[in-house]
């Protein structure tokens, strides 16, 4: 038997089994890292693992329904992320410390995901997609800055976006090389998760004078 008649024969046996989402999913994450997401083709990965280029599109109507499905697995990856820091046995500010390093993590380890989630997804994601795949993620980041902040933010929602956008924009300037000449990459991510920390918690000393100054 010829070696290409051997990978048809073993993909037709994955797909009979129910596993070719997952054959396709896995392929497309690799060549994801390695091009990028404006190379990914369902005709290509069809004939990387093995199958007809008509049997992806059983589980993948479309190539933005494949970029969908990446996205939504990346903000899994983020669910899980805070999750582990709210569990963690520490104070507030490591858990929101812990959580922020683990997402700068996630964008240096994933750099194309997440471009693919956070940068590149303007001519593909659907509204509806974003929000339901984000909501679970943003929830418990937010609520990570309350436990910070004391539990006492009034404003929790804007204070949320803003340590998130500090830390989103390190790690997209990072990621295109933009910081290179700025000193040590890690001291500079030290830098930024002080920096978090500190927009947590003065601003429950913000809010505290302010409503003092309202008495």
């Amino acid at each position: 038997m010829k070696k290409g008649q051997t990978i048809s024969t073993k993909a037709a046996k994955t797909f009979h089994h129910g596993n070719l989402r997952e054959a396709l999913l896995r392929m497309a994450r690799e060549k994801l890292e390695k091009e990028g997401h404006e190379r990914l083709s369902l005709r290509e990965l069809a004939g990387d693992v093995g199958v007809t280029t008509g049997a992806p599109y059983r589980h993948f109507g479309s190539r933005e329904a494949l970029l969908r499905a990446l996205a939504d697995d990346g903000l899994n990856e983020l669910g899980v992320v805070f999750e582990r820091a709210l569990q963690l046995e520490a104070e507030p500010e490591q858990r929101l410390r812990e959580a922020c390093r683990s997402y700068l993590e996630f964008a240096r380890r994933r750099p194309n995901l997440y471009r693919l989630i956070f940068v590149d997804n303007g001519h593909w994601v659907e509204e509806e997609v974003v929000s339901r795949g984000t909501l679970p993620s943003y929830e418990m980041f937010k609520r990570l800055v309350q436990e910070a902040a004391g539990n006492t933010l009034q404003t929790l929602g804007s204070v949320t976006t803003a340590c998130w956008s500090l830390i989103h924009g390190f790690a997209v300037l990072r990621m295109s090389g933009r910081l290179a000449q700025e000193g040590n990459p890690q001291q500079l991510e030290h830098a930024v998760l002080d920096s978090v920390l500190r927009i947590a918690v003065s601003q429950t000393a913000v809010e505290s004078k302010f409503s003092s100054r309202q008495k």
